[in-house]
């Protein structure tokens, strides 16, 4: 008994040894800034910066490979708190997207005013909270924060008034970006149109799959020398969108972490909504 116990204390010191041993041979120095820069970075691991995800880009912000406002999604604030991880300053630069535009919409059935969707007590709102709440979001995604809020909401067909049918908004950030967007009951023929203008060129995103068309991205070019040309892009594969924000959410639930579109984005989207139509009312935002 003795001797089994004098065999496993030995075997457990000689692996004690042979691991710290093997701990300071392979042992990887890690730059502590990288995980101060990329707890400052968003999450939201988008790919806008060119790097595979946040923990990449903070890696080469680190490492010198990157600037500290490589980050699109986290804006100028971000990009301040990077530089003051580094020790660096970084100056504001002009917006690169300059505004945003979409028209969302799609035409009802027969019924559609008895539906769940037109009731006030269950749904908090019409068109401006059915599909124009996902307009918001987006918007908010490309240009951050809106400082002025401007709408209109309206019902002009469905009976299911005091909701609108109609609602058109215009929103500007502190930086001047502005965002118009028109979402719509009334819209007979399935619609979904985004664009995204900025100083070097523009994207256009039309369709989402069934009804709305097929998904297009076309990619234009400022060149005012050159004739005007277009690169398109057809997804004709099935939308997997829905789907994969299903994962995200699960896995931001079992690794603790905001998803990438959090409630703070959501509640931020419906006080948008609220602002234009206090802007319609006359009301104090």
């Amino acid at each position: 008994m003795l001797q089994a116990t004098l065999l496993l204390l030995l075997l457990g010191l000689g692996a004690a040894i042979v691991l710290a041993i093997a701990s300071r041979v392979f042992y990887v120095w890690e730059d502590p800034r990288v995980l101060a820069v990329a707890d400052s970075l968003p999450g939201a691991n988008c790919g806008g910066c060119g790097f595979a995800g946040c923990q990449s880009a903070a890696e080469a912000i680190a490492a010198g490979q990157a600037p500290p406002d490589v980050c699109v999604a986290g804006g100028f604030d971000t990009a301040q708190a990077v530089a003051a991880t580094m020790g660096m300053s970084v100056k504001e630069k002009e917006p690169e997207v300059a505004w945003t535009s979409c028209r969302y919409g799609i035409g009802g059935r027969p019924g559609y005013e008895k539906e769940w969707r037109a009731k006030a007590e269950i749904s908090g709102g019409g068109q401006l909270v059915d599909q124009g709440v996902h307009v918001l979001d987006l918007c908010r995604w490309f240009l951050g924060d809106f400082e002025e809020v401007a709408g209109i909401v309206a019902t002009h067909f469905w009976d299911i008034a005091p909701l609108e049918d109609n609602a058109f908004a215009l929103l500007r950030t502190g930086g001047g970006q502005i965002a118009s967007l028109h979402v719509s009951w009334t819209q007979w023929k399935p619609l979904f149109s985004f664009e995204v203008f900025g100083r070097d060129g523009y994207i256009q995103v039309e369709g989402l799959g069934g009804a709305y068309g097929t998904e297009r991205a076309t990619l234009g070019r400022r060149d005012f020398q050159a004739p005007f040309a277009e690169e398109t892009v057809e997804n004709r594969r099935e939308d997997a969108s829905w789907r994969e924000e299903w994962l995200e959410f699960l896995a931001a639930i079992a690794e603790r972490r905001e998803p990438l579109g959090s409630g703070e984005d959501g509640v931020a989207a419906l006080r948008l909504a609220r602002r234009v139509v206090a802007y319609t009312t006359a009301e104090i935002p």
